[in-house]
């Protein structure tokens, strides 16, 4: 079918009203990332108490005992659920003027009441104690290390001779445990839990977590 000359005056008319509203978006989206980068800047990181923080005890929420979306207060190190409204958290955030949350599943950390994400490398170290990883140089390196760590306490020890809490006469466990986390083969792979992360075994995924704890290279000090 010809076109006529105002079908092409139509469609000149169309691409000049559409290219502004491409460039205002521009506008909007360098708005958005400015203010998102400005939010992540949280001046109250130097309120966080590492000594206060345990990731070794159960990871349930304080009131609710439930282990759905779990954060530990970087404050006080109490453990609370959600981030929203109403929550927890969120409640414990106004009442005590705690402002600096961590998801203990993601590890990543939020301002609260305002709830922006904050990143900031000053929580690395915080970061990798909940979740350890090891490179292969790590774990090729572990049986000749020498080298200290200290704990949160100023004790010093050797990474993979820690101490087991005794949950009620679990001394022979906490043997075992120890025991198999010096086979090497053994403990290398469960250091690499990309290894066996489709197991569904909770049973495997918690003793990899064990054995990632006691070979952490990473410690809060």
């Amino acid at each position: 079918m010809k076109r006529t000359r105002e079908d092409w005056e139509n469609e000149s008319q169309f691409v000049e009203e559409a290219e502004p509203s491409t460039s205002l978006e521009f506008v909007n989206v360098k708005d958005e990332i400015s203010i998102h980068d400005n939010r992540r800047k949280c001046p109250y990181l130097d309120t966080i108490n590492r000594h206060l923080i345990d990731f070794d005890s159960e990871k349930l929420c304080s009131q609710t005992l439930t282990n759905r979306n779990v954060y530990v207060c970087l404050v006080c190190g109490k453990f609370f659920e959600g981030r929203g409204k109403n929550t927890p958290a969120y409640t414990h955030s106004l009442q005590l003027n705690h402002y600096v949350f961590m998801n203990l599943e993601s590890g990543r950390s939020y301002c609260l009441p305002e709830g922006y994400e904050i990143v900031d490398s000053a929580l690395t170290d915080i970061q990798k104690s909940l979740c350890p990883e090891y490179s292969l140089k790590d774990i090729f390196g572990l049986d000749k290390n020498v080298s200290l760590a200290r704990d949160v306490h100023g004790m010093s020890y050797l990474p993979g001779f820690v101490g087991l809490n005794n949950l009620n006469a679990t001394d022979d466990i906490n043997v075992l445990l120890h025991m198999l986390n010096h086979i090497a083969p053994f403990r290398d792979f469960f250091l690499q839990p990309q290894l066996y992360s489709a197991n569904q075994s909770k049973l495997v995924k918690e003793f990899g977590l064990v054995s990632q704890k006691c070979f952490d290279l990473f410690f809060i000090l």
